[in-house]
């Protein structure tokens, strides 16, 4: 039996409804051991606590206020965060993408990251759609796609010009922009489910965030299950704990900021 095998089939049962003991980073603490071989596909999902993190640390550093507890687990700690981003050069982590130094070298001034922190999204699900693995290459897409697709309702619904406003991979960009008038956004031939998003926007933000994380949770387990045994099955599990410890972690009122955050980016 491969390794693989051993990993998946002892991994706890995980549902959008089922009790969530532990988090993530308690998850992956306490069997670190366990998951030592999948370290490189782990801190890929992990760099999107980071850039919650770059968002949450360039906000309080903006406004002076306490803006929240760090995204965990994540790579760097506060106090290494904030030496980062006074000088991404010096102090890039070994391990961090070039996209994420770069973003901060193009963006030099904590106001101006703040209001392109957006960009930084799009350049991590484009480094996930360039990925050698087809599992992160889907998801990189399909996570795009979708937080591209929310911030356009949004936009739509409260009457601002997707021109110039509207951001994400440029052809899914164009795509939206071309079917503005579609309930779909032109969307429907890249994922299907992208129609259940549809009727979602009458809804309060922080609700409307956890459907919109149900969908993923759902769209995402669904991948690969021709090959039950599969490393993506693992990836698959823990983007799953991902997406449940972020919505334990909003209440209505962070959930609207995030919204709001997708918008204004």
């Amino acid at each position: 039996m491969s390794y693989n095998n051993f990993v998946v089939g002892w991994l706890p049962e995980i549902s959008w409804d089922s009790p969530q003991p532990e988090t993530m980073a308690e998850f992956l603490e306490a069997n670190s051991n366990i998951f030592e071989p999948y370290s490189e596909g782990i801190a890929k999902i992990l760099l999107h606590n980071e850039i919650m993190n770059a968002e949450l640390l360039l906000s309080e550093r903006i406004s002076g206020n306490p803006a929240g507890d760090f995204f965990t687990p994540s790579i760097m700690t506060r106090p290494e965060f904030e030496r980062f981003l006074d000088n991404p050069v010096i102090f890039q982590p070994d391990h961090f993408p070039q996209f994420m130094t770069d973003f901060f070298e193009d963006f030099k001034e904590d106001s101006d990251r703040y209001a392109n922190i957006e960009e930084l999204y799009v350049r991590y699900f484009a480094y996930l759609h360039a990925d050698e693995m087809p599992f992160f290459r889907y998801y990189g897409r399909i996570a795009g796609i979708f937080r591209t697709a929310i911030a356009a309702y949004r936009l739509i619904k409260l009457s601002i010009p997707l021109e110039g406003n509207l951001k994400g991979d440029p052809d899914i960009v164009k795509t939206i922009i071309e079917n503005r008038t579609s309930p779909d956004l032109g969307l429907k031939s890249e994922i299907y489910e992208i129609t259940e998003l549809i009727d979602m926007f009458n809804l309060e933000p922080a609700e409307l965030e956890k459907r919109f994380d149900r969908v993923h949770f759902d769209l995402v387990g669904n991948v690969g299950q021709e090959s039950p045994f599969g490393e993506h099955i693992i990836y698959n599990y823990l983007i799953g704990l991902f997406v449940k410890d972020r919505w334990n972690y909003l209440n209505e009122e962070k959930g609207r900021k995030f919204l709001d955050d997708i918008i204004k980016g």
